[in-house]
């Protein structure tokens, strides 16, 4: 393995510039990695300072999968880069792939195959099919990203909390979230399953329950569902549509978190009403977009064919890790509390006991300043979050165990 020495430039890397064996990333050194994630561009490696460790963006530091990578080139053979329509087979690949993975099988007639990623997707549902004369509802924490399109989209954010237990053991309290409902008039439910940050896999009662409430009240449900191909090995993910009650519902996905490539743009969204396909593709038109998109729908349907064994494997590393990282915390810094995901890489941490009170705000930049480590901080997940925080562990194992050593400084 071998990663060549060079002061990155803010342009692409030529390929002489960096050789990395894809079974080489998993043992890359904190500076090995930083300098490869450099040079490829990577948006959160290049917004820390030297010898600094960015673990706050949801991508992995883990090599994407060869048939993704060779459906690129493969693709990159024809001379013309012009304009795409979607793959044909693309909606149907998507089903079967769901089929496979969850035993629900949707319709591809009420799919829509988008050329951007998730959180765009969300926000042409929102200005599209919700009420947006009426806020969206949330369940805090949840992931600032789609609190911001909840929030833009529409007239406004209602947020409510989930309870906190033991352990940071969230849950569902259901009368809070119907009389939050009633009281602010919300008429959609943003909800991200499996949770983000929490890692938090729904059980099957959970969601039944919310499906009641949304059925009560005629709320749409929009289920934001990208993190479900990592869930660990021992959990189910249940998607929306297997517990609905009613037809007011829409699931929005990609390949992007799972199979680490979400720099090929691309999702999709699943309508409960296969009529309201139509209205998105005009929305998505008056965008100036079609459906698809060149490379992202090559790359989508490599993965989806051929991508299960890969997925499978890099699914239990990925539980590795948030065992390791959850072990040596316990371990070596038992005064931070860390919650117990059940699918992702994402960790959520309690520092309550180990930031003074004097800290700043910026939960942040405190870390990046007391220990060189870049997490998100808790606050920007709304509700009464101020002291904890986000780690990505999708990483290499040495730059995991350094981080948690920093961490334990704290402690």
């Amino acid at each position: 393995m071998t990663v060549t020495e060079h002061s990155w430039p803010d342009h692409p890397a030529a390929p002489s510039d960096l050789v990395v064996a894809p079974h080489d990333w998993p043992a890359l050194t904190p500076t090995e990695l930083a300098r490869a994630r450099r040079a490829g561009q990577s948006k959160r490696w290049h917004a820390v300072g030297p010898d600094h460790l960015a673990l706050g963006v949801a991508d992995m530091d883990l090599p994407s999968p060869p048939m993704a990578l060779q459906a690129i080139e493969d693709r990159l053979r024809h001379p013309i880069l012009g304009y795409h329509r979607l793959l044909p087979t693309l909606p149907e690949q998507v089903s079967q792939w769901y089929v496979r993975h969850t035993g629900w099988k949707p319709d591809p007639d009420a799919m829509a195959v988008l050329p951007f990623g998730l959180k765009t997707a969300i926000r042409l549902l929102l200005e599209t099919l919700a009420d947006r004369n009426h806020p969206v509802v949330v369940l805090t924490p949840c992931y600032d990203g789609l609190r911001r399109v909840g929030r833009d989209a529409t007239c406004g954010l209602v947020e409510v909390p989930l309870t906190r237990g033991p352990d940071l053991a969230y849950g569902l309290d259901i009368e809070l979230l119907r009389a939050r409902i009633l009281a602010t008039g919300a008429r959609t439910l943003l909800l991200c399953n499996p949770h983000n940050p929490l890692g938090r896999v729904w059980s099957i009662d959970e969601l039944r329950s919310l499906a009641g409430l949304a059925e009560e009240l005629d709320l749409l449900v929009v289920s934001d569902e990208v993190h479900s191909p990592l869930t660990h090995p021992g959990r189910r993910h249940h998607p929306w549509p297997l517990v609905a009650r009613h037809d007011r519902w829409a699931v929005a996905s990609s390949l992007g978190k799972a199979f680490n490539v979400s720099g090929i743009a691309g999702s999709w969204l699943i309508c409960g009403r296969p009529a309201e396909r139509a209205p998105l593709l005009r929305a998505l038109k008056s965008w100036g977009h079609h459906q698809g998109s060149l490379l992202g729908d090559q790359v989508m349907d490599a993965c989806l064919r051929h991508g299960d064994d890969w997925l499978a494997e890099r699914t239990a590393l990925v539980q590795r890790l948030v065992q390791h990282a959850r072990r040596v915390l316990a371990r070596d810094a038992p005064s931070i509390g860390c919650a117990a995901p059940e699918a992702g890489y994402l960790l959520w941490l309690d520092l309550r006991r180990v930031v003074p009170a004097s800290a700043p705000d910026d939960l942040s930049a405190y870390l990046e300043e007391r220990c060189g480590l870049r997490l998100v901080a808790g606050a920007r997940f709304g509700g009464d979050h101020a002291g904890f925080a986000r780690m990505n562990v999708g990483t290499s194992w040495p730059v995991l165990d350094e981080a948690l050593r920093r961490l334990g400084r704290l402690a």
